[in-house]
């Protein structure tokens, strides 16, 4: 089922500011860093619960592009989120950058 379905409070949440779903804000700033592509696959694979087909013809890319941006992104997001965490371990601050 459609996550924003799901979650009325969602209702106005898009890709480009798929962070917003998140209330942590160590994994917050890690999906804010993610490049406006990544957030695009993950938001229509995952929060629009799109199939892959659809998903490839609304970006006009391959399978494969997709499958490896989708890759690259849960990559990305693990390793922001890494990366914030030991900041905010080692008291430092949560930047975004």
């Amino acid at each position: 089922m459609n996550i924003r379905k799901q979650n009325k409070k969602l209702k106005d949440v898009d890709y480009k500011h798929l962070e917003k779903i998140f209330t942590n804000e160590v994994y917050y700033k890690a999906m804010k860093k993610l490049s406006p592509k990544e957030k695009q696959v993950i938001y229509l694979l995952v929060f629009d619960s799109n199939d892959l087909e659809k998903v490839c013809s609304e970006m006009k890319k391959s399978k494969k592009d997709v499958i490896q941006i989708k890759a690259n992104a849960i990559k990305h997001f693990k390793r922001n989120i890494n990366k914030y965490k030991k900041l905010k371990k080692n008291g430092g601050a949560v930047s975004g950058k």
